[in-house]
């Protein structure tokens, strides 16, 4: 939207910013239409995120509970906690 409000060209802004004219011009029809509170993502269609991103942020900054042996989570470890306290992965 700077670059657009600068008088840059619509295929200048698609090639400095590596999209192509046409989402550019999307965008800039968005906030045309709603200003800058239509700039954030829309809601997307298909099956919606499984992880539950602040149990595994809770997960992580915790130890790892007796019963696991370790003083510090490795990948592995974690994932297979967090699948065990019903934290799904997106796959």
């Amino acid at each position: 939207m700077l670059l657009a409000a600068d008088g840059t060209a619509n295929a200048a802004i698609g090639r400095q910013v590596g999209v192509s004219t046409p989402t550019v011009l999307a965008w800039r029809n968005r906030y045309d239409a709603g200003g800058i509170d239509a700039l954030v993502d829309l809601p997307r269609s298909g099956r919606p995120p499984v992880i539950d991103e602040a149990a595994i942020i809770t997960h992580t900054l915790n130890p790892p509970p007796d019963d696991v042996a370790v003083t510090h989570w490795s990948a592995r470890l974690l994932a297979d906690h967090l699948t065990k306290a019903g934290c799904r992965s997106a796959s």
